[in-house]
């Protein structure tokens, strides 16, 4: 689970994965919490939608982390982030492995991400990612999707500046990033997403 997605608390209604321990062994729950304390959740119906299922009661917790609202695929994820790359006001774009490295109008489009089919399975290019700032003279920055940007969370160490999570939301064919305490009104969560900024 990562360490840097899904940081706020978590609330009744929201959908999570539960960690608990069962004597030697861990099973997970993924569903709706009902109530915090206890904990108790009720599992959820296929594609991430709350059930009627029975309630469980979580008396063991190891871990405890947010999901999004619903299922998303990575290829969803890809797709939105691809729509949001192009709306942005870019120069100049080149590719490392499944990673869009561009220049252009604002800290985003200054930043790589990953938009290829097969980033988040390869290990992140950051020799070449750097590469491409330094002859610009611009910093190292990273767009970092969930799941699909997953290579880059292996990277992240004390030198570099993680920046505040950011929610990508859809609302009909409207879409767009917003901070956590301001999607707006009638807009449906997607998958979160942060950027780093190395030095």
């Amino acid at each position: 689970m990562s360490r840097i997605f899904r940081s706020d608390e978590v609330a009744v209604g929201d959908r999570v994965v539960v960690r608990q321990r069962r004597g030697e062994h861990a099973s997970d729950i993924i569903g709706h919490v009902l109530s915090l304390d206890p904990l108790v959740i009720r599992p959820q119906e296929v594609g991430g939608f709350p059930s009627s299922k029975e309630a469980i009661e979580v008396s063991d917790l190891h871990i405890i982390k947010k999901l999004s609202p619903r299922t998303v695929r990575n290829s969803e994820i890809r797709s939105l982030e691809r729509r949001l790359a192009d709306r942005l006001d870019v120069t100049e774009e080149q590719w490392a492995g499944g990673w869009c490295m561009r220049t252009g109008a604002g800290d985003e489009a200054n930043s790589a991400v990953p938009l290829g089919p097969a980033a988040g399975f390869e290990p992140l290019p950051l020799e070449a990612i750097r590469a491409f700032y330094a002859d610009r003279g611009l910093p190292v920055r990273l767009t970092i999707p969930e799941r699909i940007g997953k290579p880059a969370l292996k990277v992240l160490d004390d030198a570099w500046t993680l920046h505040d999570e950011q929610v990508a939301w859809v609302a009909g064919d409207a879409f767009g990033v917003a901070s956590l305490s301001a999607l707006p009104a009638g807009a449906m969560e997607h998958h979160r997403r942060r950027m780093a900024t190395l030095g």
